[in-house]
């Protein structure tokens, strides 16, 4: 399968490219390129470091210097990043994944927020899956953060 890089994902600097058929892959540190799974690469969850727009601005600029059809950014696995961040044993993953969580998204995210609410690492973490938790369960969208 060939693969176009597009982008590195901050701080693991992991090539993330599509292939011929239009999928997301990784190149692994053997040099081998493998496709982003249900499960993903660790490097992954490093995605919620940024923020959304700064990431989306990024993979955009990568897809048209490869010269890239720019809808390939809305296939990007960017709920999986956040779902590892989600449930990633780590504060600073838990409190950068909830960055990427709309209320108007929340409901894709519940089982993560209401685990999070109950065992987030910190109390920000709790607070801020419960409030994104009570907005899923509303179907409220207007919030002001």
């Amino acid at each position: 399968m060939n693969w176009t890089p597009v982008v590195t994902i901050s701080a693991s600097q992991v090539p993330y490219g599509v292939s011929g058929e239009g999928q997301w892959g990784f190149r692994h540190q053997d040099g081998l390129w493998m496709e982003v799974s249900l499960r993903g690469s660790p490097s992954l969850v490093t995605v919620v470091q940024e923020e959304p727009e700064e990431f989306f601005e990024r993979l955009g600029a990568g897809l048209h210097a490869a010269g890239l059809n720019p809808t390939l950014a809305q296939a990007f696995p960017v709920e999986l990043a956040v779902q590892m961040g989600l449930t990633w044993n780590s504060a600073f993953w838990e409190a950068r994944a909830l960055r990427w969580v709309s209320p108007g998204e929340a409901h894709r995210y519940a089982a993560e927020l209401h685990h999070l609410t109950l065992h987030g690492r910190t109390r920000a973490v709790r607070d801020e899956a419960r409030r994104l938790l009570r907005h899923a369960a509303s179907g409220t969208t207007n919030v002001s953060f």
